[in-house]
Formats: structure tokens, C-alpha cells, sequence
């Protein structure tokens, strides 16, 4: 276009001066150096422009390229790419938390009580319980006394055979007639039977005299201050309890008829344990 433009202005200079007056041969010359330095230069610069826009698409190409090569690094080395992350994140490690130590709790212990326990024979029998009451299948109660000879005796001294422990008194009617059983059960049984007679409240002079009187060799005990009755208390006598060599109560009897009907009973009972 503008090489266009520079031929149409020397055309339009060349009729002006034509016209007017004629044309110096040496502006002609010069004006046509011009006008061959003008398309040399328009040449010129539609080669270094045609030049710039060939460059152009070349460093476009070398910057896809680059960007092109910078990708096919980071996808050649996945494993690198990986492994970067995997540090950062070892990289971030979390303190544990500082656990509060265990307090332990106080351990009370209870106080141990002792409860009180009846001692039970060495090898007791069946069918009783180990408590001292005055019923049948119970522990008779145990008592200090005095013999009529002086000598003093627990009833539990006398366990490992059967005992008769009978209260009484002479001026007791039904007493003094089955005295006679206890006699003869005392000679039959020997050392594998006791007859323990406790007289209730009288004189140790009043009791040896009868004792004497009648010859009666089981042993007596005296009961002056009815300790040993109170132990064992019942609405009349004779009364009469039957213990095993254990120690258990296994007949009571109140009352007392004939001595041989006594004897008969109280045999029965002793083979019976």
C-alpha cells in the first residue's frame, strides 16, 4: 500500500512539473534514487516484518514445547512426585498427647469380725445343734460343782460317755423311790455311763446322812445356792436329762414312778443314743 502511495506522489510531481516548467534532469535522477531507496526500504521492512512474523510461531512453539517438556518431566517421575508428598507428609508428625498418670483409689479394707462360735465336739453326732439350751437335740449347758466328797467337777469333764444328770432332794416322795435305778444302771454300765444327782438347796450334813443311810456310791453334787438349777429350770422335780458322750441332750424326763419301771425307762433311752 504505501509503495502504491510513493508511485502515485512521484507520478502526480512528475505532471506538476511537466506542466509547469520542464523537469531538471538532476531532480528527475535524485527523485528516482528516492524513489529505488523507498522500495528498498519498503522491501526491507516487508522482509524483516515478514522475518518477525516467521519468528513468532517459532517461540510459540518453543514456549508449548517447554510447557510441554515441563509436563512430561512430572509425568515421567510419578514416583518422584509421590514420594515429595509422602515426605511432607511424615513431615507433619502429631505429638502424642501426655497421658495424666493413674491415681489409684484408696482400698479400704472392712474390718474383719470374729463371730462368736460354739466348739462343737470333736466328732459330734448327727441330728443336733450346736447351741447350750435345755432341749433335747442341744448342747446341755456346762457347770463348775462341788461333790459331796469335796472334790470339784465340771459336767463337761465327764463327756465321752453318756451322763444322767437328775436334781432332786430328800424330802422329795418320787426322788428318793427311783434313787434305787440309778444305783443299779451305775453298777450295770460301770465306767461307760455317769449318774450325776444334784441335790437342790439342802445341807451337805442333810445330804450325806441320806447318802449314807442308803449306801448309793454315784457321785453327788450340792447346789445350795440353786446355781446349777437355774441353769436348768423346771416346775418340779425329779427332773431328769439323758446326754450323750457328745454332750447333747437327748431325753428330759420330770417325774419319777417306781425304781424298776425308772430303770427300764432310762435304760431304754440310754440304748436309744
Amino acid at each position: 500500500m504505501k509503495k502504491r502511495m510513493l508511485i502515485l506522489s512521484v507520478l502526480l510531481l512528475a505532471l506538476t512539473v511537466g506542466c509547469g516548467a520542464q523537469a531538471d534532469t538532476t531532480v528527475t535522477e535524485e527523485n528516482a534514487e528516492i524513489t529505488e531507496n523507498v522500495e528498498e526500504n519498503e522491501e526491507d521492512s516487508e522482509n524483516a516484518s515478514g522475518d518477525d512474523e516467521a519468528e513468532l510461531p517459532v517461540a510459540e512453539e518453543d514456549r508449548d514445547s517447554a510447557d510441554a517438556s515441563d509436563d512430561d518431566t512430572v509425568a515421567d517421575n510419578p514416583e518422584e512426585a509421590v514420594v515429595e508428598e509422602s515426605e511432607e507428609e511424615e513431615a507433619v508428625v502429631e505429638e502424642p498427647e501426655a497421658e495424666e498418670p493413674a491415681v489409684e483409689e484408696p482400698v479400704v479394707e472392712e474390718p474383719v469380725v470374729e463371730e462368736s462360735v460354739t466348739e462343737e465336739p470333736a466328732s459330734g453326732p448327727e441330728n443336733y445343734v450346736a447351741e447350750y439350751r435345755v432341749e433335747e437335740g442341744y448342747l446341755a449347758p456346762d457347770f463348775t460343782a462341788t461333790l459331796l466328797d469335796g472334790s470339784v467337777v465340771n459336767l463337761s469333764d465327764y463327756q465321752g460317755a453318756p451322763v444322767i444328770l437328775n436334781f432332786w432332794a430328800t424330802w422329795c416322795g418320787p426322788c428318793c423311790s427311783e434313787m434305787p435305778a440309778f444305783q443299779q444302771l451305775t453298777d450295770e454300765y460301770g465306767a461307760g455311763l455317769t449318774v450325776l444327782a444334784v441335790n437342790c438347796g439342802e445341807s451337805a450334813t442333810a445330804v450325806q446322812s441320806f447318802v449314807n443311810a442308803n449306801g448309793y456310791t454315784f457321785p453327788i453334787a450340792l447346789d445350795t445356792n440353786y446355781a446349777i438349777s437355774s441353769l436348768y429350770p423346771t416346775n418340779g422335780i425329779p427332773y431328769t436329762i439323758v446326754i450323750d458322750e457328745y454332750g447333747v441332750i437327748r431325753h428330759i424326763t420330770v417325774g419319777a414312778s417306781t425304781a424298776d419301771a425308772m430303770y427300764n425307762h432310762y435304760k431304754e433311752c440310754l440304748q436309744n443314743l
